[in-house]
This record gives C-alpha cells, sequence and structure tokens, in this order.
C-alpha cells in the first residue's frame, strides 16, 4: 500500500525540480515564432541591405516597416549592448538564448571589441569595431557571412 504513494511523491519532485523551460535550453517561444526565425534579429520585415566595410571593423545596415522600426532599433542596440564579446544574451529571449534561433549577428563569435547601434531613417546601423587591427579582414569576413545566412532565409 505504501508504493503507490512513494511513486506518487517522487513524481510531483520530479516535476517540481524539472528545469524551467528558460533554463532547459529550449528555444523560447514568440507569438510570431514563424516570422521571427526567418527574419534578421528576430524583427519581422526586417533585412539587411548593407554591409560596409570601415577603417577598423564593419557597419551593417537594417531596414524594417514603420511598424517595426522601434523594435528594430531596440534589438540593434541589444546587439551591441548585450551580444559583445562573452556575452549570449537577447531582450527577444528573455535575457536568454536556448537553441540557436538563427537571427542574431552572434558578435560573441567574432573579434569585436566594441559596437554600438546608430539610428538612421528606415532603420538602424550595427557598427562594429574589431578586437585588434590585425583582426579587421577577419571580422568582416564573419559579418559578411553571418549576413549571407540572413539573406538566405525567408523574411515575410
Amino acid at each position: 500500500m505504501k508504493l503507490p504513494l512513494v511513486g506518487g511523491l517522487a513524481a510531483i519532485l520530479a516535476c517540481a525540480c524539472a528545469p524551467s523551460p528558460k533554463n532547459s535550453g529550449d528555444p523560447i517561444t514568440h507569438a510570431y515564432s514563424a516570422e521571427v526565425k526567418a527574419c534578421a534579429l528576430g524583427v519581422p520585415e526586417t533585412h539587411v541591405i548593407d554591409v560596409q566595410d570601415t577603417p577598423d571593423g564593419a557597419d551593417v545596415v537594417f531596414t524594417t516597416t514603420a511598424v517595426h522600426l522601434v523594435e528594430l532599433r531596440s534589438r540593434v542596440h541589444d546587439q551591441a549592448d548585450m551580444h559583445g564579446p562573452d556575452a549570449h544574451l537577447g531582450a527577444g529571449h528573455e535575457g536568454v538564448h536556448g537553441a540557436a534561433q538563427g537571427h542574431g549577428m552572434r558578435l560573441w563569435d567574432m573579434p569585436v571589441q566594441r559596437a554600438k547601434e546608430v539610428d538612421i531613417e528606415g532603420g538602424a546601423r550595427l557598427v562594429v569595431v574589431a578586437s585588434d587591427p590585425a583582426h579587421v579582414n577577419e571580422l568582416r569576413t564573419k559579418v559578411r557571412e553571418r549576413v549571407a545566412r540572413f539573406d538566405a532565409r525567408d523574411c515575410p
């Protein structure tokens, strides 16, 4: 007779101790998750229109519709602040990245010393500066590879 009680108690403890989705590595879903996974920085109707080499790195120019402009600028700012070297955080994922979403710049994987967001008409510019002059070409290559992945996706 004690066996069902022990089994029930074990089931309750297993549920109570299970990691939440936020910590489990499972992707966090959004109301528009299909669009998020397809668009640059997880913002619907967002595209990279240019990548420009600079003397010390590269600039990435994002545009979007008026409806998504504030969100895009926020996300580019977030990329610059939170996704720099040794950071894996994101506003769009409740501050945690679980499984790869495929829409971020992944600056932590690049030789970036600093990054910043600059508002432009209809979008935002992400300015990235290499950690060392010897790494400028590597940074430019990785930025262009990342942007190519955005272009290959089907963003509405």
